[in-house]
């Protein structure tokens, strides 16, 4: 098969003209490419791709006689049975940012380190000027294999939280690179769903630790699910959201699949699962923008309208943000609450940090991996921009009209995005006076117990945030595993707003229970403003809080309110010697700082007389001195 046989070859990359000098190679020295496989679009991709990054690719090293993992399971599988003989030998290409020739190469693999230029530790060398590698399978056209690359900067906002290690040898020595794979479609054993799902579960393996499964078995699970609109198994055609949401059962993970409500919800539930390294499909159809002469006789203008071309499914790996909150609100909801049939409707609206996001990063299997997905800022909310027209071969703009996200998740993460969301959206437009509740820009994610404690040790004691012994309390308390953040920042501009404080709820419990773990202050521009709003809802209410099932949110954010009053004065000002049997668990953490001004706030006869109304019980003197004094401890 091979015209000159060779193992390998090292060439040096050319910037400007990285494609063809990698075609140039494969035409010399393999059968690989013919006159289609040459125009595959993934060349041009992969030269503008390098230009992108942070550095430059300086060397290619070709290994031309590899066996790959999935193609060899999909080979054994599909190809193998075919009429004509394909081979199960792929070419892997490996890109590093340092320069070194053939000879130089050779040196570095026998460790023959007599020469200068040869470094001692060959393995560390080339290992800190990998790029990445990318696989060409011995198929016809659609070449691009398992393929893992350096993602862009981190630079201007962009993050890639799904990223893992994944470690390669060539011949003997170890290297590796922080990203996620990806492969192109094949359109026999994979179409664009299944290479979405097989990206998503190279990230959901390590997470959750699970079997990752080759596009064969992928496809072979998720076509397990008959539908009305079943398709011939191979060469497959698509998924169907139902077959993908089945294939991510047959890994043991649960569905979550989310209907498109528009742009704002979708960048809002993208940063909230990303932020815990939990990959997502993005459903979509395709749109071609077409431009046409108004029909209108009155008012001659050219207006765009959109053909659908096609549907299409992508794995999001990224995002990046801009410092700037948009003029739209993050997405209109009803609050009239049907208390009245002749009650005004009224929108209100919720600001989050995720509505910072301009761009996303996909695993599109028709484009590159993380390839840019730009939201327009003044177009349709309902479209976001694809690279379709320059590497598709389309000849007018692409858009992207999401349809669905289907997010895997572990079975113990039970509490959705969409819960936490409603509780938060009740706490501040109900709970919160006016004067505040616009100021406050939320950041809502998911996380884990232990990435919740090494945030809690990275809090500074010398710069008055927290004491060592309410540091020691934080790390010491049982969480769950999975948890959601609510963190509330005061609007400064832009991501350099202040954190004020931060919301803790349990993920992994029901929709009915108390999901509301703890709290944590920074300062003190909202605390009075929540205990102000606490201290009126129990004046009114009383401490029994009232359970409805049809505003369960509202009840959600009073059982927060009450823990900041039954917290503050059963618990937290107390000494340990003197706390019974019968205290509640700490749930409201404040810094010293803020303790002193709370403590100030209570000499005040205000204050004091709001605080006997609803709680005589409590010695509000004592409490008061104790603030003022440094015998008070957290617990």
């Amino acid at each position: 098969m091979e015209k000159n046989r060779k193992l390998y070859f090292v060439d040096k990359y050319n910037r400007d003209n990285g494609k063809d000098c990698i075609i140039s190679v494969l035409e010399k020295y393999t059968n690989f490419l013919d006159d289609q496989s040459s125009q595959n679009k993934h060349f041009d991709y992969l030269q503008d791709y390098f230009k992108k990054i942070d550095v430059n690719v300086e060397t290619v090293v070709y290994e031309f006689d590899y066996i790959d993992k999935d193609y060899l399971e999909d080979y054994s599988r599909y190809y193998s049975k075919s009429f004509r003989s394909y081979n199960k030998r792929c070419i892997r290409l490996h890109f590093f940012k340092k320069y070194f020739d053939e000879e130089q190469f050779e040196d570095f693999i026998t460790n023959f380190t007599t020469r200068k230029d040869v470094p001692e530790d060959v393995g560390n060398e080339l290992s800190s000027n990998y790029l990445g590698f990318v696989v060409l399978r011995p198929l016809p056209f659609t070449l691009f294999g398992r393929t893992c690359l350096r993602t862009y900067s981190t630079a201007k906002n962009r993050s890639y939280p799904i990223v893992r290690k994944y470690i390669t040898h060539l011949f003997g020595i170890e290297l590796f690179i922080e990203t996620l794979a990806y492969q192109e479609q094949d359109n026999a054993v994979s179409a664009c769903a299944t290479t979405a799902l097989w990206s998503a579960f190279h990230g959901t393996g390590i997470l959750f630790h699970h079997p990752i499964p080759s596009p064969y078995e992928i496809t072979l699970n998720a076509t397990e699910f008959i539908t009305d609109y079943a398709k011939q198994t191979f060469p497959n055609e698509g998924l169907l959201p139902g077959q993908m949401s089945h294939a991510v059962k047959k890994q043991g993970l649960e569905p979550l699949m989310v209907d498109f409500i528009n742009t704002s919800y979708l960048k809002a539930q993208v940063y909230a699962y990303l932020r815990c390294r939990i990959p997502i499909i993005l459903g979509l159809s395709l749109e071609e923008k077409i431009t046409k002469d108004s029909s209108s006789e009155k008012r001659k203008k050219r207006v765009d309208e959109f053909k659908t071309y096609g549907k299409h499914a992508v794995a999001i790996t990224g995002y990046s943000t801009n410092n700037y909150q948009q003029e739209t609100p993050f997405i209109r909801i009803n609050f009239s609450k049907k208390r009245d049939l002749n009650e005004e409707k009224i929108e209100k609206k919720l600001f989050l940090r995720s509505s910072y996001i301009d761009q996303i990063f996909v695993h599109d299997d028709q484009i590159g991996p993380f390839a840019k997905m730009n939201f327009p800022e003044k177009e349709d909310v309902s479209l976001i921009k694809t690279k379709w027209k320059q590497y598709g071969n389309q000849k007018k703009e692409i858009y992207a009209k999401p349809t669905m996200l289907l997010i895997p998740l572990y079975h113990k993460i039970r509490i959705r995005f969409e819960k936490i969301f409603n509780i938060i959206n009740a706490f501040t437009v109900e709970k919160l006076d006016a004067s505040y509740k616009e100021d406050i820009v939320w950041d809502i994610y998911l996380t884990t117990v232990c990435d919740l404690k090494n945030y809690f040790r990275s809090l500074s004691i010398t710069n008055g945030i927290i004491t060592k012994e309410s540091k020691l309390k934080l790390l010491s308390k049982s969480f769950p595993k999975y948890i959601w953040v609510a963190d509330a920042y005061s609007k400064i501009g832009g991501l350099d707003d202040k954190l004020s404080f931060s919301f803790y709820f349990d993920a992994t419990d029901m929709n009915n229970s108390d999901l509301f773990i703890c709290a944590l202050h920074y300062d003190d521009k909202y605390t009075q403003a929540i205990m102000d709003s606490a201290h009126n809802y129990r004046a009114l209410n009383g401490k029994k809080t009232g359970f409805d099932p049809e505003f369960r949110e509202t009840f959600h954010s009073q059982k927060i309110l009450n823990c900041y009053l039954d917290d503050f004065t059963d618990n937290n000002l107390v000494n340990n010697n003197e706390m019974s049997d019968d205290k509640v668990e700490q749930k409201i953490f404040y810094s010293p700082v803020l303790l002193n001004k709370i403590g100030e706030e209570f000499k005040s006869n205000d204050l004091l007389e709001k605080l006997e109304e609803t709680l005589d019980e409590i010695d509000i003197q004592e409490i008061a001195d104790r603030l003022l004094g440094n015998s008070y401890t957290f617990n």
